[in-house]
């Protein structure tokens, strides 16, 4: 019989959200990159499933401001390379930054939170979405013309 590792978590254990997010803010304020995405993944985990914390405008607050906007941008631009991020990692990367600049627009909607951190982030993203639709639909950008698209982003 198996012993249980000591720090695996039983599936019927109740998760505090409280704790979690302090471990999620410790892991975003940290230099390592690793620790920044994986404080970020768990960060939007707390925030789609726990109303407590997403309607809190002091979490809110201190969870911006514990993200990197040099990070976020990164992830945006994550891209394959070979013998270092898969097609999928990079993919997940992009996602991961979308869904959360997304998450924060929403929350701060009705706040006077919309600071330059997060509109500076509006090229980034921008950019991460061209690039995903040319890639699920190349055949669009062909007809359309990627110069066609760059001056419409370029007004924008």
């Amino acid at each position: 019989m198996a012993t249980p590792n000591a720090t695996s978590t039983p599936p019927d254990a109740v998760i505090d959200p409280a704790a979690s997010l302090k471990q999620a803010l410790v892991l975003l304020k940290t230099r390592n990159d690793t620790s920044r995405f994986v404080g970020l993944a768990l960060l939007r985990s707390l925030l789609d499933n726990h109303d407590e914390l997403r309607n809190d405008p002091e979490t809110i607050s201190e969870c911006w401001a514990a993200l990197s906007p040099k990070f976020l941008d990164r992830l945006l631009r994550s891209s394959e390379s070979p013998g270092k991020i898969s097609q999928t990692e990079a993919r997940a990367m992009v996602d991961l930054a979308v869904a959360v600049i997304h998450s924060f627009t929403v929350l701060m909607a009705d706040s006077a939170s919309y600071d330059k951190v997060l509109i500076g982030r509006t090229d980034a993203l921008m950019a991460a979405l061209v690039s995903r639709w040319v890639q699920l639909f190349p055949l669009g950008c062909s007809i359309l013309g990627f110069r066609q698209i760059r001056g419409i982003l370029e007004k924008v």
